[in-house]
């Protein structure tokens, strides 16, 4: 995964904000899931956008391992590609201790049971703007 994205981007070095987000789905993703917690192995792509609404939000990709490695399966075998998407929340900006962004979803998308964002609000898309945009899952 991580050599993937570093061939395609080979200047790539991700941001604190990336790198923060990252850190934030994947306490997100360990606090709901217990039994299977990770720590973060390598943040890839993250990106933000707004809606016209003026609603802020951030999307990052990373790898991360278990914890706890079984001592059969190398860590390789059991690294994980994560997606996360962030909103932001003005309002919590007024709290020196709160964290103004908001994990809406974070998930493996190593397996088929990654949808996300608006995937069940019926939108019709009469134009592509981009053949390489996931329009099953992602809206934005």
């Amino acid at each position: 995964m991580e050599a993937q994205i570093l061939a395609r981007f080979p200047d790539r070095k991700p941001c604190q904000q990336a790198k923060d987000f990252a850190e934030l789905a994947l306490a997100h993703y360990n606090e709901k899931n217990k039994t299977s917690e990770f720590e973060l192995a390598m943040t890839l792509l993250s990106n933000c956008f707004s809606e016209s609404c003026g609603d802020i939000y951030g999307h990052v990709n990373f790898t991360a391992v278990p914890q706890k490695q079984s001592a059969i399966v190398p860590a390789s075998k059991t690294k994980r590609l994560f997606f996360a998407e962030l909103m932001h929340t003005p309002s919590l900006e007024a709290y020196a201790r709160a964290q103004p962004m908001r994990v809406l979803r974070v998930c493996t998308i190593d397996d088929d049971s990654c949808y996300g964002g608006c995937h069940e609000i019926f939108r019709k898309i009469d134009h592509k703007r981009s053949d390489d945009m996931d329009y099953e899952r992602c809206h934005a």
